[in-house]
C-alpha cells in the first residue's frame, strides 16, 4: 500500500450515525470508503464530508478485503507519513490576479483550489469574530486549534479531543474587506496571516479589549491596519454552506506592500511589454522599444530603470523618434520629455531651431495676410537663417 494517511472530518448528519458507529467500533479498525467527499489542501491535505457524500463502513467488495489483510500483517506497524501535515510548496508558482479576475476567470470553482498573490487594500476588519476560545492540547503530535466551550466550572471543553482543560487560547479568525483598483472582496485570516497584519498576537488583543477594556487602544489597533496597501497570497475555493455553494477566499500570508520593490516588478512587467514592440514604420530615426519611444497617438511609453541610460546617450542626427504633435504642425522630438534641448529641424542636440546652423525654412507672410506652408528642410539657397522667424527681422 502507499504507505499514507490522512485526517477524515465528519459533518452534519454523518456526525451521528455514521460517528457514532465509528466511536464504538473504533478499536476494530474499521475500513472506511468515502465517494464525492471534499479535499481540503490548507496546511497539508484533509478529508472533509459535504451533504453529497456517500460513506460506507466495512464495505464487501476486493479493495476493501485487501486493505484489511495489509493492515493486518504489515500496516499495522509499518512506517506512515501523513498528508494532513503542512507539506512544502513544490515548486508551485503564484500569479498576480485582480480581484475582479476572481470572478471573471472562474477561480476556485469545479472542485479546484486555486492559489493567486493579490495586491490590495484592507477596507474593513469585522470586530465580531476577530478571535475565538480554541484548544490548546495536541492533536497527531500539532495542536488541536478546535473551538472549545466553557464548562460549568470554568473548564474549557475540546469535542474533537474530547477532553476538557483549565485554560484556552485565543486564536485569531478574521474577516477582511479588501479592495484594490477593480473591486472588493471577503477574505478569512486565520493565526499566522493576521498575525502578518496587527504585528501581535490574538491573546494580546484579547486582553486588551476584554480585559483591560482599553478601547481606545483598541480601536487604534484596527484603524492602524487599514488602507494601507498589502501583498495577499489567497486560497480560492468553492465551497457549500447550506447545500449553497459559495466562493470562499482565504489569506495565507500578507506582507505590507514594498514600494522599491513593486516598482522593480512594475519595471520589469514594462520590459516585458516593450521587450515585444518593434519599431514604428514612418518615425524619423525610432529608437527601439529598449530606449523609449513615441507611439502613434503621440504618448510617451514609460522608460524603465534599465533603459534611461541608453536614452540619455543617444547620438548623431535624428537620434530621437519625433512625431507630429496634435494641432501644432510641428515635430516634437522625445527627448524634450527628458530634459535634453534638441533641435526640432535637424533633429541635432545642442541647440534649438532658432539658432539651428544648417538652416530651415520659416514661415513667410503671404500676400493674403495667411501663413505660407512649413518647410523644416535644409535646402541651401532657400533659407535666410539670420533673420528672425517670427517677425521676420535680422539682428536676434
Amino acid at each position: 500500500m502507499s504507505g499514507r494517511s490522512v485526517e477524515v472530518t465528519f459533518w452534519g448528519n454523518f456526525c451521528d450515525i455514521e460517528g457514532q458507529q465509528l466511536q464504538c467500533d473504533s478499536g476494530l479498525n474499521p475500513i472506511l470508503a468515502l465517494r464525492g467527499a471534499r479535499i481540503n489542501d490548507f496546511n497539508g491535505k484533509s478529508v472533509n464530508t459535504i451533504s453529497t457524500t456517500q460513506l460506507r463502513i466495512n464495505p464487501d467488495f476486493p479493495d476493501a478485503e485487501r486493505l484489511r489483510q495489509w493492515y493486518i500483517t504489515e500496516g499495522k506497524t509499518a512506517a506512515c507519513v501523513s498528508l494532513s501535515r503542512e507539506m512544502p510548496n513544490s515548486g508551485r508558482v503564484d500569479v498576480r490576479k485582480t480581484i475582479a479576475q476572481i470572478k471573471a476567470e472562474n477561480l476556485g470553482r469545479l472542485d479546484k483550489t486555486d492559489c493567486i498573490i493579490v495586491k490590495a487594500a484592507i477596507l474593513e476588519v469585522r470586530t465580531d469574530t476577530l478571535y475565538y476560545p480554541a484548544c490548546p492540547l495536541m492533536l497527531n503530535e500539532k495542536p488541536c486549534n478546535k473551538k472549545v466551550i466553557q464548562n460549568g466550572d470554568g473548564t474549557w471543553h475540546c469535542e474533537r479531543c474530547d477532553k476538557s482543560s483549565e485554560n484556552c487560547e485565543y486564536k485569531y479568525a478574521v474577516t477582511f474587506n479588501i479592495q484594490d483598483h477593480t473591486g472588493t472582496t471577503y477574505a478569512t485570516a486565520f493565526q499566522e496571516a493576521s498575525e502578518q497584519i496587527f504585528g501581535r498576537p490574538a491573546q494580546e488583543i484579547f486582553s486588551i479589549r476584554n480585559v483591560n477594556q482599553d478601547d481606545a487602544l483598541f480601536t487604534e489597533i484596527i484603524e492602524g491596519v487599514r488602507w494601507y496597501q498589502y501583498l495577499f497570497k489567497l486560497r480560492v475555493r468553492e465551497e457549500t454552506f447550506n447545500d449553497e455553494p459559495r466562493l470562499k477566499c482565504s489569506i495565507d500570508k500578507a506582507e505590507k506592500l514594498d514600494p522599491s520593490e513593486e516598482s522593480r516588478i512594475l519595471l520589469g512587467v514594462i520590459d516585458s511589454m516593450l521587450d515585444g514592440l518593434g519599431s514604428s514604420p514612418g518615425v524619423q530615426g525610432a529608437v527601439t522599444p529598449k530606449a523609449g519611444f513615441t507611439n502613434s497617438q503621440g504618448v510617451h511609453n514609460v522608460l524603465t530603470s534599465n533603459n534611461a541610460y541608453a536614452m540619455n546617450n543617444l547620438g548623431g542626427a535624428n537620434q530621437f523618434g519625433q512625431q507630429a504633435g496634435i494641432g501644432s504642425g510641428m515635430l516634437t522630438p522625445l527627448s524634450v520629455t527628458r530634459n535634453v534641448q534638441t533641435c526640432s529641424g535637424c533633429g541635432s542636440s545642442g541647440h534649438n531651431s532658432q539658432n539651428c546652423p544648417s538652416g530651415m525654412d520659416r514661415q513667410q507672410p503671404s500676400s493674403g495676410g495667411g501663413l505660407t506652408g512649413i518647410n523644416y528642410g535644409s535646402t541651401a539657397g532657400n533659407t535666410r537663417s539670420d533673420l528672425c522667424f517670427k517677425c521676420n527681422q535680422p539682428g536676434h
